[in-house]
């Protein structure tokens, strides 16, 4: 059997082979380990986003993300504040796995525990944008302008999304509690639109991915006249 292999310049990613002949991981799991290291290294992980890149269901998807834990090429947490509160779902995916099972303390609390589902980061949301309607609602008063940061969006990207989404006002809802004004959304809209639009990436051109947990990061890079570099889709 022969293997051929198209010369490339771009869409390409290179991945050490650990992760890859590692005997402990299934084959689904090694291709969502291999699919993760392609994206950027600020990338947001979110089991739902996953789940749009594959045949595989919400249970496939969080076997093979257990078994990435496991074997120590992924680390999932959530900070506490100062305050007290719970801060940002992170995810930590690795080339090399750790040589401690990265489930055996609690990210949270910091107690040693057996088993740490709470170290799922199965929804997207902030605390900020997990409000209730009612708070949701109030807040739409409170002169935030969603309909504004969408219209800017959908001029900027060529989308159309919409201002009513529940789902989009919780994020712009949380990133105007975060202290952001207008003028920052539209700034992380022009960064991601002159990065993304016209590669593989402008799908992520969206309220979900640009008004999340990562807006400060974009909001505070250097602009580029260039495009990103270009990602593959391996599935």
């Amino acid at each position: 059997m022969a293997i051929v292999r198209a010369k490339r310049k771009t869409n390409f990613t290179i991945i050490g082979n650990t992760g890859l002949k590692d005997k402990r991981l299934t084959l689904k799991a090694k291709g969502l380990l291999a699919y993760m290291l392609s994206l950027p290294d600020d990338w947001t992980f979110y089991e739902t986003e996953l789940m749009e890149h594959s045949k595989d269901g919400r249970d496939a998807i969080r076997s093979a993300l257990k078994e990435l834990e496991g074997a120590g090429y992924l680390v999932r947490h959530q900070k506490r504040e100062d305050s007290g509160k719970f801060g940002q779902k992170e995810w930590k995916v690795l080339d090399e796995p750790l040589t401690e099972n990265p489930t055996s303390v609690n990210q949270i609390s910091g107690n040693p525990t057996a088993d740490n589902p709470t170290l799922l980061n199965t929804n997207p949301l902030s605390t900020n944008e997990l409000s209730t309607d009612k708070t949701l609602d109030r807040d739409s008063h409170d002169n935030i302008p969603y309909k504004k940061i969408i219209d800017y969006l959908n001029q900027k990207a060529g989308t159309n999304y919409r201002a009513s989404s529940s789902a989009t006002k919780r994020l712009i809802n949380g990133r105007f509690h975060d202290g952001f004004k207008f003028n920052d959304f539209k700034c992380v809209i022009d960064n991601k639109v002159n990065d993304w639009k016209g590669t593989t990436m402008e799908k992520y051109i969206r309220p979900q991915t640009l008004f999340g947990t990562k807006f400060e990061g974009y909001l505070n890079q250097k602009n580029k006249l260039a495009s990103a570099p270009i990602y593959p889709d391996l599935f």
